[in-house]
C-alpha cells in the first residue's frame, strides 16, 4: 500500500532541471499557465498569524532566508537533508549533469534517463492542471505528484533517499511548534542564524500480540485500525507519518519528545515506541561538487535508545513451551492459535549499515566512473532510518 504524503513537493523541478531546480526561469517554464498561483501553502508569519504562499513561490525561494517565510523552508529543508543521508562522500551527476539515479530497498537501481525524466514532468503538470480548480481536493494533486517521485532521489551525493521522502520530513519540520519558535525568536530583535541542537525522530508502533483467539482475528485487526487512527489524531500537531502500523514522527528538543510519550499514554493504548536521538551542530564544508564551501548540518552523535512501552497492554496467560506444541495448536487441540511474526535480524542502525554497504558496493561496481570524490566528505555516525516505500 503506497503511504499517502500531501506535503508541498517544493524540489519537484530537480526533474527538469537538477542544478537550476529553484530558478525562476524553471519556475515560469514548468508551470501550466492555467494552474499558476493556484496552489497556495499555508504557514505561520514571524507573529503567528496564517498566511499563504504559492507553490511556485515556496519553490523559488527554498534556498533563501531573507524573508521569515523562505527562511522557514530553508532551514527545514536542511534539516531534512540532513537526516535524510547517511554519509556524503561523491557526487554521482549533478557534476556532470549525468541521469539521476535511486537506490531502492527492493528491486534493482532506478536510473532515470532523459525520456524517462521528460514522461514525469509531463505527469506532474498533468496532475497539477486535472486539480488547480478543485477546490477542498489541490491537497490530491501533491499526494499524486509525491507518489511519482517515490523513486526519485533527493540528493546526488546519497542516492538512497527519495523526493517523497524528503518533502515529508521538510514539511513535518517546518510545522514544528520548535521549530517555528527558534526560527522566529532569531529573527527578533536582531536577525541572527537560529539554532538546533538535537533531532528525533520517533517511530511509533502498536504492541505486538502474540496470541489471540482465531475467531476475533478481524476485530482485533480493526482494532488495530481505529487505535492508529485516535493516535494519529491524538498526535496531528506533529505531522505523523503512518506508513503500514507505525507511526513516524519529528521532535526538534527533549521537552517536546516528552511531550509527544505523555499524549500517547494518556489514549491508554499500548503502544512500543523507538526513539533515534541525534547531536547536530552547523559546520562549514566543502561537499559541493565545485569545491566551495557551505554551511552545513553534520551529525556529531547518534543514540539508538532502548524501545520503550507506554499505555496498557493486553496480557495472555497461556504460553506454548515448545514448536511441537504449537503444531498442535495450529492443528486445533487448543482454542488459541500462534501468531508468528517474522523480523529482521538486528536494529535499525545494523539493517541501515548493512544496507548502505550494499549499496555502496554496487555503486562503485556500476557508476564507479561517475563518482566525483568531494573536497570534504562527511560520514556521519547516524543511527539513520531507511523509510519503508
Amino acid at each position: 500500500m503506497s503511504v499517502r504524503v500531501d506535503a508541498a513537493p517544493h524540489d519537484i523541478l530537480k526533474v527538469v532541471d537538477w542544478e537550476r531546480h529553484s530558478s525562476r526561469r524553471a519556475v515560469e517554464k514548468f508551470f501550466p499557465p492555467i494552474c499558476r498561483g493556484k496552489y497556495k501553502i499555508t504557514y505561520r508569519d514571524i507573529i503567528g498569524k496564517e498566511e499563504s504562499k504559492s507553490l511556485e513561490q515556496i519553490i523559488k525561494g527554498h534556498h533563501s532566508t531573507k524573508e521569515f517565510c523562505e527562511s522557514l523552508w530553508s532551514y527545514a529543508d536542511k534539516l531534512s537533508t540532513l537526516a535524510g543521508r547517511f554519509r556524503l562522500e561523491c557526487d554521482y551527476w549533478c557534476w556532470s549533469n549525468a541521469d539521476p539515479f535511486y537506490v531502492r530497498v527492493y528491486g534493482d537501481i532506478k536510473v532515470w534517463s532523459q525520456g524517462d525524466r521528460e514522461e514525469l514532468s509531463k505527469a506532474i503538470a498533468a496532475i497539477l492542471e486535472e486539480y488547480c480548480d478543485r477546490e477542498g481536493k489541490r491537497h490530491k494533486a501533491f499526494e499524486e505528484i509525491n507518489d511519482l517521485l517515490s523513486s526519485y532521489p533527493a540528493d546526488s551525493r546519497f542516492p538512497y533517499t527519495s523526493l517523497k521522502t524528503h518533502h515529508w520530513l521538510t514539511e513535518a519540520i517546518r510545522r514544528n511548534e520548535v521549530f517555528w519558535k527558534k526560527v522566529s525568536s532569531a529573527r527578533c530583535p536582531v536577525r541572527k542564524e537560529p539554532v538546533f541542537d538535537k533531532l528525533y525522530i520517533i517511530r511509533v508502533s502498536i504492541s505486538e500480540v502474540q496470541f489471540h483467539k482465531l475467531k476475533e482475528i478481524r476485530g482485533f485487526i480493526e482494532l488495530r485500525r481505529r487505535i492508529l487512527e485516535i493516535a494519529r489524531s491524538r498526535i496531528s500537531g506533529f505531522s505523523p507519518l503512518q506508513i503500514g502500523d507505525d507511526l513516524y514522527v519529528v521532535c526538534l528538543d527533549g521537552d517536546e519528545l516528552n511531550g509527544l510519550i505523555k499524549i500517547l499514554a494518556e489514549t491508554r493504548f499500548g503502544f512500543d515506541v523507538s526513539i533515534f536521538e541525534w547531536s547536530i551542530s552547523r559546520e562549514t564544508r566543502c561537499v559541493g561538487f565545485d569545491d566551495r564551501p557551505e554551511l552545513i548540518y553534520v551529525i556529531k552523535d547518534a543514540v539508538e535508545r532502548p524501545q520503550m512501552s507506554i499505555g496498557v497492554h493486553e496480557d495472555f496467560d497461556y504460553i506454548p513451551e515448545s514448536s511441537a506444541e504449537c503444531s498442535r495448536i495450529l492443528e486445533g487441540d487448543y482454542e488459541y492459535v500462534a501468531w508468528i511474526s517474522i523480523e529482521p535480524k538486528g536494529d535499525m542502525k545494523y539493517l541501515s549499515q548493512r544496507f548502505l554497504d550494499w549499496g555502496e558496493n554496487e555503486l562503485k561496481a556500476r557508476f564507479s566512473d561517475r563518482r566525483r570524490e568531494l573536497k570534504e566528505p562527511v560520514r556521519e555516525p547516524t543511527a539513520i532510518l531507511k523509510w519503508p516505500r
